[in-house]
């Protein structure tokens, strides 16, 4: 009875940042449980507390008694640089891990690739470091809605929160095109300032004409203004 009660077979589909060893032992399958131990759920609960685990799907089969996970990872979005440390972050804002402790050589080159936010830095509880601050949600609220919204001409290389509120973005083609500074918009706002933006660019390019920087803050029109250190 006991054999064909005790969970001894398991699958686990969709993981690649989180290693089979973590999810078993995190779910407790690693023990050979017993099959009425999962229909509490706790065990999805504590393996949605991994930071990179976004959500999970538990499915048991009765006889023989086996267990099938399948996992969906939180994805790297951009690299958040406060408190002296950088984090990597998911587009739900939730900070996955510090980049210093990552090992795995595939994460570390996806990493290099992201664009950096700065400018968030504020105090934070330690104690809890997947619980992210209010200057960081602030950001990432505009940075979502922004790239919601439309797709800019530019990959994106820094976002930097700046005082009230906006956020300053550094092209990585800074040859080609000049910093802008974005908003909290609502999508109707963000979809017109991209349309915006366009435009002037278009036309900057056709006289010639090279600006510092362009600030897209103000309702319907994009004002040129000096580079702001």
């Amino acid at each position: 009875m006991e054999r064909v009660l005790r969970v001894s077979n398991s699958d686990i589909e969709g993981n690649y940042y989180v290693s089979e060893r973590e999810i078993l032992a995190l779910s407790g399958l690693d023990r050979r449980p017993w099959l009425w131990e999962f229909f509490g759920s706790a065990a999805l609960e504590n393996l949605k507390s991994q930071p990179w685990i976004a959500d999970v799907r538990l499915d048991l089969s009765i006889y023989p008694a086996s267990a099938t996970l399948t996992i969906e990872e939180s994805v790297p979005w951009l690299v958040a640089e406060f408190q002296r440390e950088s984090w990597l972050v998911a587009r739900s804002g939730r900070l996955l891990q510090p980049l210093a402790t990552i090992k795995d050589a595939d994460i570390v080159m996806q990493a290099a690739h992201l664009p950096r936010l700065d400018g968030i830095d504020e105090q934070v509880d330690l104690r809890s470091p997947t619980r992210s601050n209010r200057r960081l949600n602030q950001a990432l609220e505009i940075v979502k809605k922004f790239e919601i919204a439309g797709k800019l001409p530019f990959t994106v290389e820094r976002y930097t929160l700046v005082e009230f509120g906006g956020i300053k973005v550094m092209p990585a083609e800074w040859e080609s095109f000049p910093p802008i500074l974005i908003s909290r918009f609502t999508f109707e706002e963000a979809s017109r300032a991209q349309a915006n933006l366009l435009r002037v660019l278009t036309d900057l390019r056709y006289r010639g004409e090279s600006s510092a920087i362009l600030d897209l803050r103000f309702r319907n029109q994009v004002v040129v203004r000096p580079a702001i250190e």
